[in-house]
């Protein structure tokens, strides 16, 4: 496999680009069949890299979504076999992969696997943010049904109509907010071994756009007009944000932020 994966390199910058590219995705449907299944990924990357470049954007952007899907099935798996960790890393990398080509639906899929891998974890509000998040895409894009929503459907139902005011404020976080910030958000979660609690880097992906609005003056009706959610929701997150920063109110937490070099993110 070693040898083949150089060879494609070797053989693409010498001009023979297609042939090349036949050869490798032979070889990866040969290892998947052969039970090398652990070899597979390293070819189809391959592929994916010499594809693009030469210029078959189609076919890069079909394997990479097919990969992908394989991911959170086998993330599904996973989390029913027990295995949450592996779970929640072949979701997450199939999240961003899916996102990047604009695999929306199945992006969705893995939103909805992402977030029930949470409530398995026993983490609600980041599995309400997931969740939201996929919500969200589902409106944007006019999607009725998906390949996984029967799996995930019961799961998903439950946090919907969970009565607690941060799981509700953290579904309304993932609906609002751009779906590449809920997956870097999703991803620093489970990189940290010890999520902070405090200071500017426990703050979810919503909460600093709140923080700005409401240290620029704006109430909190005019907070939620303007962030497409409830008053509720607004007075949830900046009591949040007081409990995070340490400030004790409205005041306080414009100077905070104001005293800052650069604005918090996430």
């Amino acid at each position: 496999m070693n040898l083949l994966f150089a060879e494609s390199w070797i053989s693409f910058l010498g001009g023979e680009d297609m042939s090349l590219i036949d050869r490798l995705e032979h070889g990866r449907r040969s290892c998947a069949h052969e039970g090398a299944g652990e070899a597979a990924p390293l070819l189809a990357t391959t592929e994916v890299g010499l594809l693009a470049a030469a210029g078959q954007m189609n076919r890069a952007t079909s394997l990479v979504g097919a990969r992908a899907v394989a991911n959170v099935l086998a993330g599904l798996v996973a989390l029913r076999r027990g295995d949450r960790g592996s779970a929640e890393a072949r979701t997450l990398t199939a999240l961003t992969d899916l996102v990047e080509v604009g695999f929306i639906p199945a992006a969705v899929d893995a939103l909805e696997v992402l977030a029930i891998v949470h409530v398995a974890k026993r983490d609600l509000v980041d599995a309400a943010r997931l969740a939201g998040a996929a919500s969200s895409q589902r409106r944007a894009s006019g999607i009725t049904r998906t390949m996984l929503e029967t799996a995930t459907r019961q799961d998903i139902a439950a946090l919907a109509a969970h009565d607690d005011a941060d799981v509700h404020a953290a579904w309304a976080d993932g609906e609002s907010a751009p779906i590449r910030d809920v997956i870097a958000h999703a991803a620093r979660s489970r990189g940290a071994q010890r999520r902070a609690t405090t200071g500017w880097a426990a703050v979810t992906p919503t909460e600093p756009r709140v923080a700005e609005l409401a240290a620029n003056g704006l109430s909190n009706n005019e907070i939620a007009r303007r962030l497409f959610v409830t008053t509720e929701t607004v007075k949830t997150h900046l009591g949040h944000l007081y409990s995070k920063i340490g400030v004790p109110n409205r005041a306080a937490l414009a100077a905070a932020l104001h005293g800052m070099q650069t604005p918090p993110t996430t």
